[in-house]
């Protein structure tokens, strides 16, 4: 579209001056109506870059938003994995003392706190966000089910399928992830109750009988202090589609819409 006005803006530059009946104040006219239109083309592009640019971080907040929590679970299970290398490595070395195996189950007691801690402190930020989402996802699968089923022809009903097919897609990651973190969380009992504790000193199992209660405990996220962020969630937030569309149906609202 822009090269079409510049093209024309051409045209008209090469056509100044070439008409003998025109008066100067004419031409004059039209030199100014060509600085005037070049002025606004310049106008544009600069508009269109300001706008791509505003595009552009919004749709990288959104990314962002959409992705931390993801990215947070994946590195949480990467570090309670190489935890679970060290746990299973617990009085394996026979050259290694007594004082070093405690030191190292210390080191893993110390590890699965500083876990524990960096959950703490994004918990509450992935609790509203994946608040948010699955209340959205409820209420808009719940309005794009009533759009394909009573408003929307072939076309528009493909188009709302996909977009629900994202929908979905948008929080059953973060889910099921939070799912593995907490079985992984878990496993972490019965691998420290099947090392190489038996004769061990006291000490070294008093520790372990405390971490193992510590680490029974699995961790778990929750959405708005309401519900724990798991696939089971997901699926009832989109059981709650077919209830705003049952509401629909029984209050007769669609076609009193149409």
């Amino acid at each position: 579209m822009m090269r079409a006005h510049i093209d024309v803006l051409r045209d008209r530059i090469r056509n100044l001056r070439t008409d003998p009946h025109k008066t100067e104040a004419e031409n004059y006219d039209e030199l100014v109506c060509c600085i005037l239109d070049n002025k606004l083309i310049l106008k544009f592009w600069l508009q269109s870059i300001l706008e791509q640019i505003v595009v552009s971080l919004t749709g990288l907040t959104l990314l962002v938003s959409d992705t931390y929590p993801l990215i947070f679970l994946i590195m949480m299970r990467a570090h309670i994995d190489v935890l679970r290398d060290r746990i299973r490595n617990l009085r394996s070395d026979p050259h290694k003392t007594e004082a070093d195996n405690y030191d190292e189950l210390v080191g893993c007691i110390l590890d699965h706190k500083l876990i524990l801690q960096c959950c703490k402190i994004m918990r509450p930020v992935i609790s509203g966000i994946i608040f948010v989402h699955f209340q959205l996802v409820g209420v808009v699968l719940g309005v794009t089910i009533i759009n394909i089923f009573y408003f929307s022809d072939l076309i528009h009903g493909v188009s709302s399928i996909i977009y629900l097919t994202g929908i979905l897609l948008e929080s059953f990651p973060c889910c099921y992830l939070s799912d593995l973190l907490a079985d992984d969380s878990k496993d972490l009992s019965n691998l420290l109750a099947q090392s190489n504790w038996i004769n061990a000193e006291r000490k070294y199992k008093s520790a372990l009988m405390i971490f193992i209660q510590h680490v029974q405990r699995p961790i778990v996220f929750v959405a708005g202090i309401v519900f724990p962020i798991s696939v089971n969630s997901n699926i009832r937030m989109a059981r709650f589609a077919f209830s705003v569309m049952t509401i629909v149906q029984q209050m007769n609202l669609a076609d009193r819409l149409k």
